[in-house]
């Protein structure tokens, strides 16, 4: 080996030895120990004061927030708004009369929380707390039965958070918190009696960051320049003019004269800003005074506006109304939304964590509701589009579900038909020279058979489905003995992967069936509307519907249909399969985290009737959308007057919903932003389309 090699093999084993990460220290806590939440003082525990670690104290925040005007005149803008906000307790399923019963009885005792204060006042008080220091506590006062008597509001000020070497709340029988008054620990609090529900929780801190903290050096700064201000009008520091002395004038006599000068005034605060008296040589002037509100000002205001979510138009130079009013949107639902939610989810705690009441839940009532009249004429819509039921649009209003007799009833009656709009009435189309086609094919008839195929579907299925999942479960849970997190997951996802859906295959037929009938029934119908005739194209028609209905029925269980023969899909979209995982991945979930036996799991899926037939429903009501909106294209297209369509979105909907309305009109054969060319566009979809003639296109039309 040469010279060379050997030092080169030195150096590598010096840079090895010396320089390289070296091994970790072994850690204090065997290997599996949780983490602690953060590096809190020791014996923080011990303490006496609450938010001892905070450079800025409760009384400080509070200080800030009633001394600052604008800040103060923030806080109770945001207080009034909530105030003006309508609530109620309503039950999740308005079709449950226990649900609503419990909901009419918690409204009623929620309308004065404490017993003494009015909701509203209540709620101000609340509000204020979680602005100002961000330490919303509220105590659950029980009478001798352990019933909910009131819900008190404490000074969160007060309360000091308590934690377990692990940094975390401890659990009941443990004290979770403490109530420090003149400096002594007064009262012992669990989280069963004390909700202590900070907005701005930090994962390195223990008490909130509240909205006045996050501005506290613009509201010092604010401040400041108020004493400023006020100076002005007070002190009299800043004089009206310099005046120039004799030429032959010493300082001292200088000095004399602007003693007798100040004298002369003294005691006139109109005139408290004196003139000042300056050696020869020197011009009078007149200083200009600066402006007591600048941009300087402006900004504050933007700045605690912005903080407080609230649109700074009323404090700043005045813009157009369009630009005031996009900001004044923009501002409810960046900043009054969200807040909203945040207190929906602390009375929502209360009522199912400490009101032990499930099946309600506390709700906003927004002011964006739609006129009576035009809801009215949606829920027409819907249900002669076969979207919604009677008994559906009864539930909203808060009415039972029609009896059989009444269903009898309505069925005997001929439906309203919508009024389309002008852009596609029958006086905008040239009439056909002979009357459409009457259609055989009955859509509701069809979505019923469907309905019954779904279900019996389910009943073939249902017990290999359960074999397949207690085996999968069984093997997975034996493999883990000691269940962290991350097993509880490998576990669940495990068990939801190797689920063979092959067998649901045996719908094919009846859904190419059903649904073709459907898109065929709605393409004559959108026909009939038009008052277009059928005559020559009926071929076309039901051909197209046929071929739409296979594509559908394949993507429903999995499959592809390449025009010949189904193949199977490896990436479906809206299919039984891949939704039905995600309907019992909350199911296996909670048999994972209470430790269910495999036979005890396969039994609650197995004997909850209710779920199979409330899946099968759910599944017939979204595809009798989805036929029937395409059969509405199917029809347009053979029509041959319509150029474009339209996607409605009128009761509200998602981002994407809104989006595909607002884009307006799109060409026949052309796709919406989303995607799609027809909805619905996710499940519990309700928009719908219209036809565009082609002569009412603009050349800005796609």
């Amino acid at each position: 080996m040469s010279f060379g090699t050997q030092f080169l093999s030195g150096v590598q084993g010096f840079i090895k030895a010396y320089l390289s990460a070296g091994e970790p220290q072994r850690a204090a806590l065997p290997h599996g120990a949780p983490p602690t939440r953060f590096d809190y003082d020791v014996q923080s525990n011990l303490s006496t004061t609450p938010r001892a670690d905070a450079e800025i104290t409760f009384e400080q925040l509070r200080h800030f927030a009633d001394r600052y005007d604008l800040l103060r005149l923030a806080i109770e803008k945001r207080k009034d708004q909530i105030e003006a906000m309508e609530w109620n307790i309503a039950a999740v399923d308005k079709t449950d009369p226990v649900a609503r019963a419990q909901a009419a009885k918690l409204y009623k005792q929620l309308r004065r929380p404490d017993g003494v204060h009015s909701f509203s006042r209540w709620m101000r008080s609340l509000v204020e707390d979680v602005l100002v220091i961000d330490a919303p506590a509220i105590y659950v006062r029980r009478n001798i039965a352990g019933h909910i008597h009131a819900l008190e509001l404490v000074d969160g000020a007060t309360i000091k958070v308590n934690i377990t070497d692990e940094g975390r709340t401890p659990a009941p029988p443990l004290p979770a918190y403490q109530q420090i008054i003149d400096g002594i620990p007064a009262v012992d609090l669990t989280t069963e009696e004390l909700l202590y529900f900070p907005r701005n929780v930090r994962s390195h801190k223990l008490y909130g960051l509240s909205k006045v903290e996050q501005v506290i050096m613009t509201v010092n700064l604010a401040l400041n320049r108020q004493m400023y201000q006020l100076d002005y009008y007070t002190q009299g520091t800043i004089p009206e003019a310099f005046l120039s002395c004799p030429p032959d004038w010493t300082v001292d006599q200088i000095g004399t004269f602007q003693v007798y000068w100040d004298a002369l005034f003294e005691g006139n605060t109109k005139i408290k800003r004196k003139a000042r008296f300056v050696p020869a040589g020197v011009n009078p002037i007149f200083p200009k005074d600066s402006p007591m509100k600048d941009e300087f000002d402006e900004w504050l205001a933007r700045i605690i506006s912005y903080a407080l979510d609230l649109p700074p138009t009323a404090l700043v130079k005045e813009t157009n109304r369009a630009t005031a009013e996009t900001t004044q949107a923009a501002s409810q639902d960046e900043g009054q939304r969200a807040f909203l939610n945040y207190l929906k989810e602390i009375m929502d705690i209360l009522l199912h964590d400490y009101f032990d009441v499930d099946g309600v839940e506390f709700v906003w009532a927004t002011k964006e509701e739609v006129e009576p009249l035009k809801q009215a004429q949606i829920d027409q819509m819907y249900v002669n589009l076969r979207i919604l039921t009677p008994s559906e649009v009864r539930s909203r209003l808060g009415y039972d579900p029609l009896t059989d007799e009444q269903t009898a009833e309505f069925a005997t009656l001929a439906p309203q038909q919508m009024q389309l709009p002008a852009c596609f009435t029958a006086g905008n189309v040239q009439k056909a020279d002979t009357p459409p086609k009457p259609r055989a094919p009955d859509g509701e008839k069809a979505r019923q058979r469907f309905t019954a195929a779904l279900r019996k579907m389910f009943d073939r299925v249902k017990p290999d489905l359960c074999c397949q999942i207690e085996t999968s479960y069984a093997k997975a849970m034996e493999a883990a003995e000691k269940l962290d997190a991350l097993q509880k997951k490998r576990i669940l996802q495990t068990t939801l992967d190797e689920l063979d859906f092959d067998g649901w295959a045996v719908l094919l037929d009846d859904a190419v069936e059903y649904l073709g009938e459907i898109a065929a029934a709605g393409a004559y119908e959108s026909l009939g509307k038009l008052n277009v005739s059928t005559d020559g194209i009926t071929d076309m028609v039901d051909a197209d519907a046929q071929e739409w209905a296979r594509v559908r029925a394949a993507e429903l269980v999995g499959k592809k249909w390449n025009g010949k023969e189904y193949i199977d899909n490896p990436k479906p979209k809206w299919a039984i399969t891949e939704s039905t995982r995600e309907v019992l991945r909350g199911t296996i979930s909670k048999a994972i985290d209470e430790g269910w036996s495999p036979q005890k799991l396969t039994a609650a899926i197995r004997d909850d009737e209710k779920f199979w037939a409330r899946r099968a429903d759910m599944i017939a009501r979204t595809e009798f959308q989805f036929a029937h909106q395409n059969g509405n294209l199917i029809g347009w297209k053979a029509s041959g007057i319509v150029g474009g369509k339209q996607s409605l979105c009128l009761d509200g909907g998602c981002e994407m919903c809104v989006e595909n309305a607002e884009v307006g009109t799109v060409g026949i054969d052309e796709n919406f932003p989303s995607g799609h060319d027809a909805p619905p566009y996710h499940p519990n979809c309700f928009c719908t389309l219209v036809p565009v003639l082609a002569e009412d296109m603009t050349d800005g039309d796609s």
